[in-house]
């Protein structure tokens, strides 16, 4: 994938606004832009493409924010925010001193102002979606050092990503609203199932080691290890064929629907196109922050080295492997 044509004015407007909070970071700053630039590749509206990077960067910052419930292992911390950050998002007001929730009504009331009403609402529910699943994998799972049941992984875990959201963003930026009677044709359907089953499966193979290393089991490969009772590498195995069943199966269906009478009267194939590629820009932002080459075959990544040293050196669990 080539990046974002547009990416050195966005990274100076994104740095200019970002700097009006005092939690601004340049280093996360530019992790963030790493989504806009591979999720939201060959859109030709720049300021769009700003807008959904605010967006992208709130949850970057977000995380930073999530890290201290992390490092003390606590729920109420957990719950405190995200309750925070419903309240502000509900009422469109914050404290003055909560960057993260300025942040959110910032970027909200832009989006407001170019979005119709079926984005809105969307944009809307998924973020509740996603605020209430962060707390529940928080406290159910990953505090208690519990699996996700491997048949409910992927409902749980789509909502916690954000990946609904994703696609609301994917309409935005395309100025493109999936009509429902094509949303709902079961081809379709079939389609943006395999898509978001692929994004998922993408997240949870190249981030499995930096989730070994600290003791973070809420991943489909150990879901699906603990299910099979096989090892870890042999789930691993299982989800890199996995990744490659979603990524034939999403270009099969592809092509079933552009041969479709009811379909192809749609311009489906560059819609398409995109949320396929918002699914493989996943590897393409992990390969970019963490530096990543296949030797022989098998992947090799010196953070992953630097990780583990930290983690036996320091005897700690709750290292942000995109910080190091």
């Amino acid at each position: 994938m080539n990046p974002c044509p547009h990416r050195e004015w966005v990274l100076q407007e994104i740095t200019k606004w970002s700097k009006g909070f005092s939690h601004y970071n340049q280093k996360t700053t530019y992790a963030a832009l790493l989504f806009t630039e591979y999720l939201f590749n060959g859109y030709k509206s720049r300021e769009r493409l700003l807008n959904a990077n605010k967006l992208m960067e709130f949850f970057v910052y977000m995380d930073n924010d999530m890290e201290r419930a992390r490092r003390e292992r606590s729920p109420e911390l957990l719950r405190e925010l995200m309750d925070k950050l419903l309240n502000a998002m509900e009422s469109g007001r914050c404290d003055q001193g909560f960057d993260s929730g300025r942040r959110l009504l910032d970027v909200m009331s832009i989006l407001d102002a170019q979005m119709n009403e079926c984005w809105k609402s969307n944009m809307r529910q998924h973020l509740r979606n996603m605020f209430v699943t962060q707390t529940r994998v928080h406290c159910d799972y990953w505090l208690k050092d519990r699996f996700i049941p491997y048949d409910e992984y992927n409902d749980i875990r789509l909502q916690e990503s954000g990946w609904p959201l994703m696609l609301t963003l994917v309409e935005y930026l395309m100025d493109y609203t999936l009509p429902e009677a094509v949303r709902n044709h079961p081809l379709m359907y079939e389609f943006m199932s395999s898509a978001a089953k692929l994004s998922l499966a993408v997240d949870d193979y190249m981030l499995l080691k930096a989730k070994l290393a600290t003791n973070d089991i809420t991943s489909g490969v150990l879901s699906y290890a603990h299910s099979q009772g096989c090892s870890v590498q042999s789930a691993l195995d299982f989800q890199y064929m996995n990744v490659k069943h979603l990524e034939r199966e999403c270009q099969s269906l592809r092509t079933t629907i552009m041969a479709n009478p009811t379909l192809s009267a749609e311009p489906l194939d560059p819609y398409m196109d995109v949320i396929i590629q918002t699914s493989y820009g996943m590897y393409c932002v992990f390969q970019e922050i963490l530096k990543f080459e296949v030797r022989d075959g098998v992947l090799s990544c010196e953070k992953w080295d630097q990780l583990n040293q930290l983690v036996v050196d320091s005897n700690v669990c709750d290292v942000n492997p995109f910080k190091i």
